[in-house]
């Protein structure tokens, strides 16, 4: 309906924006995460814009996820918006190692072209929580990129995943079970 409307109404109630594109770009393909990601560059509306832009984040594949993450380091995509990418991807399970392989294979520009790269790595590891991720941060810390005044946020990375490996260790079975036997 929205991507066989004319003009730039939108037929949907603005209640429902929201959930109506997310659920459309998650369940969809490539047609409808291309119209959602050019009514963000096309809309006058900011609201309109935010609401596109995060749309964007909720696919389920693979492919256009990187193609999202590469548009980040060019100017078609304000770098507030940029920031607001790597942080919606890193939230979608199937994002959050795209956007943490990113960071570490684009770390030069990530620190040059974004401000608040110190909350951008707490949010893209904050789910971290087993021993690979651990050995993730912990490896690109050692191999000695220029972590300028990211590296106490590094830090606080590596000090959050042991917590949550720790947490993870001690509950998971615990809800597992719980949930296995729930009636």
């Amino acid at each position: 309906m929205l991507m066989n409307s004319a003009g730039n109404s939108i037929p949907i109630d603005v209640d429902l924006r929201s959930i109506v594109y997310h659920t459309a770009i998650q369940y969809g393909g490539v047609n409808e995460w291309e119209f959602a990601y050019r009514k963000y560059t096309t809309s006058n509306l900011g609201s309109d814009r935010v609401l596109f832009l995060y749309a964007c984040s909720y696919s389920r594949d693979v492919m256009i996820l990187n193609r999202f993450l590469q548009y980040i380091l060019t100017d078609d995509i304000r770098k507030q918006d940029g920031e607001n990418i790597l942080r919606l991807i890193s939230r979608n399970p199937i994002g959050r190692t795209l956007v943490w392989d990113f960071l570490r294979a684009n770390w030069d520009d990530i620190i040059t072209r974004f401000v608040s790269i110190n909350f951008l790595i707490a949010d893209v590891t904050a789910k971290f929580n087993t021993d690979d991720d651990l050995q993730s941060i912990l490896t690109f810390k050692a191999s000695g990129p220029n972590l300028g005044n990211a590296a106490a946020a590094i830090d606080r990375a590596i000090e959050t995943t042991r917590a949550n490996i720790k947490w993870m260790d001690s509950n998971f079975q615990i809800i597992k079970n719980w949930l296995q036997n729930l009636p």
